[in-house]
Protein backbone atom coordinates (compact mmCIF):
# COMPACT_ATOMS: atom_id res chain seq x y z
CA UNK A 1 0.00 0.00 0.00
CA UNK A 2 1.42 3.41 -0.99
CA UNK A 3 2.77 5.38 1.99
CA UNK A 4 3.70 8.77 3.07
CA UNK A 5 4.66 9.87 6.59
CA UNK A 6 5.46 13.71 7.57
CA UNK A 7 8.47 13.55 9.94
CA UNK A 8 8.34 16.54 12.92
CA UNK A 9 11.02 16.75 15.53
CA UNK A 10 10.30 15.11 18.96
CA UNK A 11 10.95 18.99 20.07
CA UNK A 12 7.29 19.87 17.98
CA UNK A 13 5.60 16.53 19.26
CA UNK A 14 7.04 17.55 22.73
CA UNK A 15 5.45 20.81 22.53
CA UNK A 16 1.90 20.44 20.19
CA UNK A 17 -0.63 21.76 22.18
CA UNK A 18 -3.72 22.37 19.33
CA UNK A 19 -6.29 19.95 19.04
CA UNK A 20 -5.94 17.76 15.51
CA UNK A 21 -9.65 18.51 14.91
CA UNK A 22 -12.78 19.70 16.60
CA UNK A 23 -16.57 18.78 17.11
CA UNK A 24 -17.72 19.39 13.54
CA UNK A 25 -15.04 17.06 12.08
CA UNK A 26 -16.75 13.91 13.80
CA UNK A 27 -18.83 11.73 12.26
CA UNK A 28 -21.58 10.12 15.02
CA UNK A 29 -22.56 6.98 13.93
CA UNK A 30 -25.24 5.28 16.54
CA UNK A 31 -27.54 1.43 16.14
CA UNK A 32 -30.99 2.59 14.68
CA UNK A 33 -34.02 0.65 16.94
CA UNK A 34 -30.92 -0.37 19.42
CA UNK A 35 -32.03 -1.78 23.15
CA UNK A 36 -33.31 0.46 25.83
CA UNK A 37 -32.31 -0.80 28.20
CA UNK A 38 -32.41 2.09 30.97
CA UNK A 39 -36.46 2.21 29.86
CA UNK A 40 -36.09 5.70 29.49
CA UNK A 41 -37.97 5.68 25.72
CA UNK A 42 -34.63 6.44 23.30
CA UNK A 43 -32.94 3.63 21.75
CA UNK A 44 -29.19 3.14 24.32
CA UNK A 45 -27.32 3.86 21.64
CA UNK A 46 -29.18 7.23 20.14
CA UNK A 47 -28.99 8.30 23.77
CA UNK A 48 -25.34 8.13 23.81
CA UNK A 49 -24.82 9.96 20.30
CA UNK A 50 -27.52 12.10 21.46
CA UNK A 51 -25.79 12.86 24.80
CA UNK A 52 -22.37 12.96 23.16
CA UNK A 53 -23.53 15.57 20.50
CA UNK A 54 -24.75 18.05 23.24
CA UNK A 55 -21.81 17.65 25.22
CA UNK A 56 -19.84 18.18 22.92
CA UNK A 57 -21.24 20.43 20.18
CA UNK A 58 -20.92 18.12 17.37
CA UNK A 59 -23.95 19.51 14.89
CA UNK A 60 -27.49 16.99 14.27
CA UNK A 61 -26.21 16.94 10.95
CA UNK A 62 -23.49 14.53 11.45
CA UNK A 63 -25.32 11.79 13.63
CA UNK A 64 -25.66 9.13 11.58
CA UNK A 65 -28.59 5.99 12.25
CA UNK A 66 -27.75 2.94 10.51
CA UNK A 67 -30.30 -0.34 10.60
CA UNK A 68 -27.82 -3.30 11.72
CA UNK A 69 -29.52 -6.60 10.58
CA UNK A 70 -26.29 -8.09 12.81
CA UNK A 71 -27.35 -9.00 16.52
CA UNK A 72 -26.89 -6.25 19.18
CA UNK A 73 -24.33 -8.24 21.57
CA UNK A 74 -21.89 -9.20 18.58
CA UNK A 75 -18.90 -7.80 20.10
CA UNK A 76 -19.51 -9.83 23.08
CA UNK A 77 -19.60 -13.12 21.36
CA UNK A 78 -16.47 -14.55 20.23
CA UNK A 79 -18.55 -16.89 17.61
CA UNK A 80 -20.28 -14.23 15.99
CA UNK A 81 -18.69 -12.00 13.44
CA UNK A 82 -20.25 -9.32 11.18
CA UNK A 83 -20.42 -10.88 7.51
CA UNK A 84 -18.43 -8.81 4.93
CA UNK A 85 -21.83 -8.09 2.83
CA UNK A 86 -23.86 -6.91 5.98
CA UNK A 87 -20.99 -5.29 7.35
CA UNK A 88 -21.09 -3.10 3.83
CA UNK A 89 -24.47 -2.68 3.46
CA UNK A 90 -25.10 -2.10 7.03
CA UNK A 91 -22.29 0.39 8.09
CA UNK A 92 -20.08 1.04 5.06
CA UNK A 93 -21.77 2.49 2.66
CA UNK A 94 -24.12 4.96 4.33
CA UNK A 95 -20.89 6.31 6.44
CA UNK A 96 -19.23 6.73 3.05
CA UNK A 97 -22.92 8.88 1.70
CA UNK A 98 -22.68 10.96 4.48
CA UNK A 99 -19.05 11.22 4.77
CA UNK A 100 -19.39 12.36 1.24
CA UNK A 101 -22.53 15.14 1.89
CA UNK A 102 -20.53 16.49 4.58
CA UNK A 103 -17.30 16.68 2.86
CA UNK A 104 -15.22 13.58 3.10
CA UNK A 105 -11.49 15.67 3.27
CA UNK A 106 -12.65 17.78 6.14
CA UNK A 107 -13.57 15.10 7.99
CA UNK A 108 -11.56 13.66 10.64
CA UNK A 109 -12.72 10.89 12.89
CA UNK A 110 -16.01 8.30 12.83
CA UNK A 111 -16.94 7.61 16.44
CA UNK A 112 -19.40 4.38 17.12
CA UNK A 113 -21.46 4.00 19.59
CA UNK A 114 -22.99 0.80 21.43
CA UNK A 115 -24.67 -1.62 19.22
CA UNK A 116 -22.65 -1.46 16.08
CA UNK A 117 -20.48 -4.49 16.60
CA UNK A 118 -17.31 -4.79 16.74
CA UNK A 119 -15.69 -7.91 14.81
CA UNK A 120 -16.01 -8.52 11.32
CA UNK A 121 -15.25 -11.57 8.88
CA UNK A 122 -13.04 -10.03 6.31
CA UNK A 123 -13.70 -11.55 2.37
CA UNK A 124 -10.37 -13.64 2.85
CA UNK A 125 -12.50 -15.18 5.79
CA UNK A 126 -10.31 -13.65 8.52
CA UNK A 127 -12.05 -12.63 11.26
CA UNK A 128 -10.95 -8.42 12.26
CA UNK A 129 -11.61 -5.45 13.86
CA UNK A 130 -15.02 -3.77 12.26
CA UNK A 131 -13.21 -0.83 13.35
CA UNK A 132 -9.87 -0.93 11.76
CA UNK A 133 -11.98 -1.85 8.76
CA UNK A 134 -14.09 1.42 8.35
CA UNK A 135 -10.85 3.52 8.98
CA UNK A 136 -10.44 3.90 5.36
CA UNK A 137 -14.50 3.58 4.29
CA UNK A 138 -14.13 4.14 0.73
CA UNK A 139 -11.53 1.51 -0.14
CA UNK A 140 -14.10 -0.86 0.99
CA UNK A 141 -16.71 0.59 -0.62
CA UNK A 142 -15.85 1.79 -4.21
CA UNK A 143 -13.03 -1.90 -4.51
CA UNK A 144 -14.82 -4.10 -2.12
CA UNK A 145 -11.77 -5.39 -0.18
CA UNK A 146 -10.39 -4.48 3.36
CA UNK A 147 -7.29 -2.33 4.03
CA UNK A 148 -3.66 -1.74 6.01
CA UNK A 149 -3.53 1.69 7.62
CA UNK A 150 -1.27 4.24 6.40
CA UNK A 151 -1.64 6.69 10.14
CA UNK A 152 0.80 4.35 11.72
CA UNK A 153 3.86 3.65 13.61
CA UNK A 154 5.43 0.99 11.85
CA UNK A 155 8.54 2.67 10.34
CA UNK A 156 8.45 6.03 12.68
CA UNK A 157 7.52 4.70 16.35
CA UNK A 158 7.78 7.81 18.28
CA UNK A 159 7.70 11.07 15.54
CA UNK A 160 4.36 11.05 14.08
CA UNK A 161 2.24 14.14 13.38
CA UNK A 162 -0.74 15.12 14.51
CA UNK A 163 -3.77 13.55 11.99
CA UNK A 164 -4.45 16.89 10.18
CA UNK A 165 -1.35 17.67 9.77
CA UNK A 166 -0.68 14.24 8.41
CA UNK A 167 -4.06 14.04 6.13
CA UNK A 168 -3.17 17.52 4.37
CA UNK A 169 0.18 16.52 3.55
CA UNK A 170 -0.67 12.78 2.93
CA UNK A 171 -0.60 11.59 -0.94
CA UNK A 172 -1.87 8.82 -2.23
CA UNK A 173 -5.91 7.64 -4.27
CA UNK A 174 -8.52 9.68 -2.50
CA UNK A 175 -10.62 6.11 -1.72
CA UNK A 176 -7.33 5.49 0.49
CA UNK A 177 -8.64 8.58 2.98
CA UNK A 178 -8.02 7.15 6.41
CA UNK A 179 -10.05 8.72 9.52
CA UNK A 180 -9.87 8.20 12.67
CA UNK A 181 -12.19 5.26 14.59
CA UNK A 182 -13.41 5.26 18.34
CA UNK A 183 -16.06 4.06 20.39
CA UNK A 184 -17.77 5.30 23.46
CA UNK A 185 -19.50 2.16 24.83
CA UNK A 186 -19.36 0.01 27.93
CA UNK A 187 -21.91 -2.13 30.42
CA UNK A 188 -24.46 0.60 30.47
CA UNK A 189 -25.85 4.04 29.86
CA UNK A 190 -24.32 5.46 32.59
CA UNK A 191 -20.87 3.77 31.88
CA UNK A 192 -20.93 5.53 28.75
CA UNK A 193 -22.01 8.69 29.80
CA UNK A 194 -19.09 9.09 32.22
CA UNK A 195 -16.17 8.68 29.80
CA UNK A 196 -17.53 11.91 28.10
CA UNK A 197 -18.34 13.88 31.63
CA UNK A 198 -15.02 12.61 32.49
CA UNK A 199 -13.12 13.85 29.19
CA UNK A 200 -14.58 17.44 28.99
CA UNK A 201 -13.58 17.84 32.93
CA UNK A 202 -10.12 16.80 32.45
CA UNK A 203 -9.85 19.29 29.66
CA UNK A 204 -10.49 22.01 32.03
CA UNK A 205 -9.15 21.26 35.31
CA UNK A 206 -5.80 19.79 35.85
CA UNK A 207 -6.62 16.52 38.04
CA UNK A 208 -3.91 14.93 40.45
CA UNK A 209 -3.19 11.51 40.53
CA UNK A 210 -0.28 8.88 39.73
CA UNK A 211 0.43 7.51 36.51
CA UNK A 212 0.93 3.69 37.08
CA UNK A 213 3.26 1.04 35.30
CA UNK A 214 3.23 -2.57 36.13
CA UNK A 215 5.56 -4.51 34.24
CA UNK A 216 6.89 -8.04 35.18
CA UNK A 217 10.80 -8.49 34.99
CA UNK A 218 11.87 -6.15 37.91
CA UNK A 219 12.63 -2.36 37.35
CA UNK A 220 14.90 -1.06 35.06
CA UNK A 221 17.30 2.21 35.12
CA UNK A 222 16.03 5.33 32.80
CA UNK A 223 19.73 5.26 31.25
CA UNK A 224 18.66 1.45 30.04
CA UNK A 225 15.28 2.32 28.92
CA UNK A 226 17.00 5.30 26.97
CA UNK A 227 19.23 2.63 25.06
CA UNK A 228 16.27 0.71 24.33
CA UNK A 229 14.08 3.48 23.24
CA UNK A 230 15.83 3.76 20.31
CA UNK A 231 14.98 0.08 18.90
CA UNK A 232 12.17 -0.90 20.94
CA UNK A 233 9.99 -4.43 20.20
CA UNK A 234 7.70 -6.76 21.44
CA UNK A 235 9.00 -10.67 19.91
CA UNK A 236 9.61 -12.00 22.90
CA UNK A 237 8.08 -11.72 26.97
CA UNK A 238 11.08 -10.33 28.04
CA UNK A 239 11.21 -7.36 24.92
CA UNK A 240 7.19 -6.24 25.78
CA UNK A 241 8.31 -5.84 29.50
CA UNK A 242 11.05 -3.55 28.72
CA UNK A 243 9.07 -1.78 25.49
CA UNK A 244 6.05 -1.36 27.85
CA UNK A 245 8.68 0.09 30.49
CA UNK A 246 9.39 3.00 28.58
CA UNK A 247 6.17 4.69 29.24
CA UNK A 248 7.73 5.66 32.63
CA UNK A 249 9.82 8.05 31.30
CA UNK A 250 6.98 9.55 28.99
CA UNK A 251 5.38 9.59 32.52
CA UNK A 252 8.31 12.03 33.97
CA UNK A 253 8.58 13.95 30.58
CA UNK A 254 4.82 14.93 31.53
CA UNK A 255 6.28 15.72 35.22
CA UNK A 256 3.38 13.14 36.42
CA UNK A 257 3.59 11.17 39.70
CA UNK A 258 4.66 7.45 39.19
CA UNK A 259 3.93 4.63 40.83
CA UNK A 260 5.84 1.29 39.39
CA UNK A 261 4.87 -2.12 40.31
CA UNK A 262 7.69 -4.56 38.96
CA UNK A 263 6.96 -7.87 40.11
CA UNK A 264 5.61 -11.23 38.51
CA UNK A 265 2.03 -10.48 40.01
CA UNK A 266 -0.29 -7.53 39.01
CA UNK A 267 -1.36 -4.68 41.06
CA UNK A 268 -4.03 -5.67 43.73
CA UNK A 269 -2.34 -9.01 44.31
CA UNK A 270 -2.74 -10.62 47.48
CA UNK A 271 0.72 -11.78 47.71
CA UNK A 272 1.69 -10.34 50.98
CA UNK A 273 4.53 -7.85 51.01
CA UNK A 274 3.58 -6.84 47.62
CA UNK A 275 4.89 -3.06 47.09
CA UNK A 276 5.58 -0.61 44.45
CA UNK A 277 8.91 0.99 43.78
CA UNK A 278 8.07 4.12 46.29
CA UNK A 279 7.86 1.16 49.01
CA UNK A 280 3.56 1.56 49.80
CA UNK A 281 1.37 -1.69 49.56
CA UNK A 282 0.61 -2.16 45.45
CA UNK A 283 -2.65 -3.36 47.24
CA UNK A 284 -4.20 -0.08 46.14
CA UNK A 285 -4.30 1.80 43.04
CA UNK A 286 -5.55 5.35 44.39
CA UNK A 287 -6.12 8.29 42.25
CA UNK A 288 -5.43 6.36 38.76
CA UNK A 289 -4.71 8.51 35.63
CA UNK A 290 -2.40 6.38 33.44
CA UNK A 291 -2.08 2.51 33.26
CA UNK A 292 -0.05 0.34 31.19
CA UNK A 293 1.25 -2.85 32.66
CA UNK A 294 -0.09 -6.47 32.41
CA UNK A 295 -1.00 -9.52 32.05
CA UNK A 296 -4.65 -9.62 33.78
CA UNK A 297 -6.26 -12.20 31.24
CA UNK A 298 -10.02 -12.51 32.13
CA UNK A 299 -9.51 -10.61 35.50
CA UNK A 300 -9.97 -7.41 37.37
CA UNK A 301 -8.65 -6.72 40.38
CA UNK A 302 -11.14 -4.09 42.02
CA UNK A 303 -8.42 -1.58 43.93
CA UNK A 304 -8.29 0.83 40.44
CA UNK A 305 -9.82 4.23 41.58
CA UNK A 306 -9.87 5.81 38.29
CA UNK A 307 -9.94 9.41 37.89
CA UNK A 308 -11.22 11.99 35.19
CA UNK A 309 -9.19 11.49 31.92
CA UNK A 310 -7.98 8.42 33.02
CA UNK A 311 -6.62 5.89 30.36
CA UNK A 312 -5.65 1.93 31.01
CA UNK A 313 -3.81 -0.70 28.67
CA UNK A 314 -3.16 -4.21 29.99
CA UNK A 315 -1.29 -6.22 27.61
CA UNK A 316 -2.90 -9.87 27.19
CA UNK A 317 -4.91 -11.95 25.25
CA UNK A 318 -8.10 -10.50 25.45
CA UNK A 319 -7.85 -7.22 27.39
CA UNK A 320 -10.98 -5.64 25.63
CA UNK A 321 -13.24 -8.71 25.25
CA UNK A 322 -17.08 -8.17 26.20
CA UNK A 323 -16.83 -4.75 27.37
CA UNK A 324 -20.41 -4.74 28.10
CA UNK A 325 -20.69 -7.94 29.81
CA UNK A 326 -19.29 -7.67 33.50
CA UNK A 327 -16.15 -9.39 34.34
CA UNK A 328 -15.13 -10.05 30.85
CA UNK A 329 -12.04 -8.32 30.30
CA UNK A 330 -9.60 -6.03 32.38
CA UNK A 331 -10.46 -3.29 29.89
CA UNK A 332 -14.29 -3.71 30.02
CA UNK A 333 -14.04 -3.47 33.65
CA UNK A 334 -11.69 -0.86 33.69
CA UNK A 335 -14.26 1.29 32.07
CA UNK A 336 -17.59 -0.21 34.25
CA UNK A 337 -15.17 1.45 37.44
CA UNK A 338 -14.73 4.47 35.54
CA UNK A 339 -11.38 4.45 33.65
CA UNK A 340 -12.18 7.26 30.38
CA UNK A 341 -10.21 5.32 27.75
CA UNK A 342 -8.96 2.19 26.89
CA UNK A 343 -7.26 0.47 23.76
CA UNK A 344 -6.79 -3.51 23.94
CA UNK A 345 -7.93 -6.58 21.53
CA UNK A 346 -10.85 -8.93 21.67
CA UNK A 347 -9.25 -12.55 20.69
CA UNK A 348 -6.01 -13.52 21.24
CA UNK A 349 -3.12 -10.98 18.52
CA UNK A 350 0.17 -12.36 19.11
CA UNK A 351 3.10 -10.30 21.14
CA UNK A 352 3.21 -8.23 17.82
CA UNK A 353 -0.64 -7.64 17.63
CA UNK A 354 -1.42 -6.10 20.90
CA UNK A 355 -2.04 -2.33 21.19
CA UNK A 356 1.40 -0.64 22.07
CA UNK A 357 1.25 0.56 26.02
CA UNK A 358 4.53 2.92 25.22
CA UNK A 359 3.32 4.25 22.20
CA UNK A 360 -0.31 5.30 23.58
CA UNK A 361 1.54 6.81 26.76
CA UNK A 362 4.29 8.53 24.51
CA UNK A 363 1.33 10.11 22.10
CA UNK A 364 -1.27 10.71 24.93
CA UNK A 365 1.17 12.32 27.61
CA UNK A 366 2.84 14.76 24.11
CA UNK A 367 -0.60 16.28 23.74
CA UNK A 368 -2.61 14.16 21.64
CA UNK A 369 -5.70 12.84 21.64
CA UNK A 370 -7.03 9.69 22.70
CA UNK A 371 -8.44 9.08 19.12
CA UNK A 372 -4.62 9.99 17.76
CA UNK A 373 -2.56 8.09 20.55
CA UNK A 374 -4.83 4.86 20.88
CA UNK A 375 -5.22 4.61 16.74
CA UNK A 376 -1.07 4.81 16.67
CA UNK A 377 -0.68 2.38 19.54
CA UNK A 378 -2.47 -0.66 17.81
CA UNK A 379 0.13 -2.40 15.15
CA UNK A 380 -0.79 -2.71 11.39
CA UNK A 381 -1.77 -6.61 11.76
CA UNK A 382 -3.33 -8.99 13.04
CA UNK A 383 -6.36 -6.61 13.32
CA UNK A 384 -7.60 -7.76 16.34
CA UNK A 385 -7.55 -4.18 18.61
CA UNK A 386 -10.40 -1.10 18.94
CA UNK A 387 -10.54 1.66 21.37
CA UNK A 388 -13.31 2.85 23.49
CA UNK A 389 -13.08 6.75 24.45
CA UNK A 390 -13.70 10.14 23.90
CA UNK A 391 -11.78 11.19 20.29
CA UNK A 392 -11.32 14.50 21.39
CA UNK A 393 -9.93 13.81 25.30
CA UNK A 394 -7.09 15.74 25.27
CA UNK A 395 -6.17 16.56 29.36
CA UNK A 396 -2.21 17.04 28.22
CA UNK A 397 -2.62 19.11 26.04
CA UNK A 398 -4.67 22.17 26.79
CA UNK A 399 -3.74 24.70 29.74
CA UNK A 400 -5.58 23.43 33.17
CA UNK A 401 -6.17 24.97 36.47
CA UNK A 402 -6.95 23.81 39.69
CA UNK A 403 -10.65 22.67 40.64
CA UNK A 404 -11.11 24.97 44.03
CA UNK A 405 -14.98 25.30 43.97
CA UNK A 406 -17.84 23.14 43.85
CA UNK A 407 -21.34 24.62 43.54
CA UNK A 408 -24.60 23.33 45.13
CA UNK A 409 -26.67 20.42 42.40
CA UNK A 410 -30.00 20.66 41.62
CA UNK A 411 -31.77 18.26 43.46
CA UNK A 412 -35.62 17.03 42.72
CA UNK A 413 -37.60 14.30 44.64
CA UNK A 414 -40.41 11.65 42.81
CA UNK A 415 -41.82 8.67 44.13
CA UNK A 416 -41.33 5.45 42.14
CA UNK A 417 -42.90 2.79 44.06
CA UNK A 418 -41.54 1.85 47.17
CA UNK A 419 -38.25 3.70 46.32
CA UNK A 420 -37.77 7.36 46.18
CA UNK A 421 -35.85 8.50 42.99
CA UNK A 422 -33.30 11.22 43.30
CA UNK A 423 -32.36 13.30 40.56
CA UNK A 424 -29.12 15.09 41.07
CA UNK A 425 -27.49 17.28 38.12
CA UNK A 426 -23.95 19.34 38.50
CA UNK A 427 -24.86 23.52 37.37
CA UNK A 428 -21.28 23.80 35.53
CA UNK A 429 -20.62 22.31 32.31
CA UNK A 430 -17.52 20.74 33.18
CA UNK A 431 -18.67 19.76 36.75
CA UNK A 432 -18.90 16.45 37.57
CA UNK A 433 -18.80 14.49 41.14
CA UNK A 434 -19.48 11.17 42.86
CA UNK A 435 -22.77 11.06 44.82
CA UNK A 436 -24.92 8.87 47.67
CA UNK A 437 -27.93 9.78 49.37
CA UNK A 438 -28.63 9.22 52.95
CA UNK A 439 -32.25 9.18 54.52
CA UNK A 440 -33.18 11.32 58.02
CA UNK A 441 -35.56 12.38 60.84
CA UNK A 442 -33.69 15.57 60.32
CA UNK A 443 -30.76 17.89 58.05
CA UNK A 444 -27.52 16.84 60.11
CA UNK A 445 -24.39 17.45 58.16
CA UNK A 446 -22.25 15.65 60.84
CA UNK A 447 -24.38 12.50 59.99
CA UNK A 448 -23.65 12.57 55.99
CA UNK A 449 -20.28 11.63 54.96
CA UNK A 450 -18.05 11.96 51.90
CA UNK A 451 -18.84 10.23 48.01
CA UNK A 452 -15.52 8.04 47.85
CA UNK A 453 -14.77 6.06 44.97
CA UNK A 454 -16.83 3.27 45.56
CA UNK A 455 -19.68 5.23 45.56
CA UNK A 456 -19.70 5.11 41.80
CA UNK A 457 -18.59 7.18 39.11
CA UNK A 458 -17.91 11.11 38.80
CA UNK A 459 -20.96 12.38 36.41
CA UNK A 460 -22.66 15.09 35.34
CA UNK A 461 -26.00 13.64 35.98
CA UNK A 462 -26.97 11.08 38.68
CA UNK A 463 -30.36 9.09 38.80
CA UNK A 464 -30.28 7.26 42.37
CA UNK A 465 -32.49 5.14 44.78
CA UNK A 466 -33.81 4.84 48.35
CA UNK A 467 -36.38 3.44 50.09
CA UNK A 468 -39.38 5.48 50.70
CA UNK A 469 -39.13 6.95 54.49
CA UNK A 470 -41.12 5.13 56.55
CA UNK A 471 -41.29 7.87 59.65
CA UNK A 472 -42.16 11.59 59.25
CA UNK A 473 -40.42 13.94 58.85
CA UNK A 474 -38.03 12.62 56.86
CA UNK A 475 -35.22 14.57 55.12
CA UNK A 476 -33.08 13.31 51.89
CA UNK A 477 -29.52 14.78 52.12
CA UNK A 478 -27.48 14.17 49.05
CA UNK A 479 -23.55 14.85 49.15
CA UNK A 480 -21.61 15.52 45.75
CA UNK A 481 -17.50 14.86 46.08
CA UNK A 482 -15.99 16.29 43.00
CA UNK A 483 -12.49 14.80 41.28
CA UNK A 484 -10.69 17.46 43.71
CA UNK A 485 -12.20 16.65 46.96
CA UNK A 486 -14.19 19.36 47.06
CA UNK A 487 -17.73 18.97 48.36
CA UNK A 488 -21.32 20.46 48.46
CA UNK A 489 -24.33 18.86 50.83
CA UNK A 490 -28.74 19.27 49.97
CA UNK A 491 -31.25 18.38 52.18
CA UNK A 492 -34.54 18.10 50.75
CA UNK A 493 -37.92 17.21 52.79
CA UNK A 494 -39.56 14.20 52.14
CA UNK A 495 -43.24 16.05 51.41
CA UNK A 496 -44.90 13.36 48.89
Amino acid sequence: MYRIYCLVTLFLLATSVVRAFDATQILVVYRAGSDDLNRNGIGDSEEIARYYAERRGVPASNLLSVKVSFGDNGMDNPRLSWPWAEFRKDLVEPVCKRLNSLGRDRMRVILLCPGIPARVMNPKDKEESADLAIGCPFLINNLGTNFRRSYEVWTNRYGMPRFDEFRVNRQGPDDETPYLVSRIDGINVTVCKSQIDGAIYAETYAVDGFAYLDTRYGDYSDDDLRKWIKNPYYNSYADIDKSMALASLFYADAKLKIRKQVDYEVVGDAKPGLKYTDGTPATSAPRALLYAGWYNYGQYMPVWDWMPGSVAVDFNSASLYGPRTVGASFGGMALFNGANGVTGCFTEPGSMGHSMPDVLMYYYTKGYTFAEAAWLSIPAKPMFCYSIGDPLMNPYGLGRGPDTRIEEPDVTLDKDGKNVVVRIRMKGRADIARARVITLDKADDSRLPPATWKDGLFLREHLLTTPVPSAKPAVIGVVVTDPAGNTARVWKDWVL
